[in-house]
């Protein structure tokens, strides 16, 4: 029960139709970024709520985002368990 207060959840998304498709984004911002290659990085709060972090360009510099996060995020690196998917 303690630990579920200190987990983080972070994801982007391959495509923004899916955030289209249920009311997230309009169908004018999906279209631009799409086009722009924008890959929304996303995270859940604590009342388990999507909510958006950034707006990145591109999928590569997504994941790098999402790593210098954590990075900046992590109390105790060596102790830490870090799940990747």
């Amino acid at each position: 029960e303690d630990l579920k207060w200190k987990i983080t959840h972070w994801f982007a998304v391959e495509s923004l139709e899916h955030l289209r498709r249920g009311g997230r984004v309009s169908r004018a911002s999906a279209f631009l970024g799409t086009m722009l290659n924008i890959k929304p990085v996303l995270a859940f709060n604590n009342e388990g709520k999507i909510i958006p972090v950034e707006k990145i360009r591109g999928r590569k510099k997504s994941l790098i985002a999402m790593v210098d996060k954590m990075e900046e995020d992590i109390d105790n690196p060596d102790g830490q368990i870090v799940y990747i998917g």
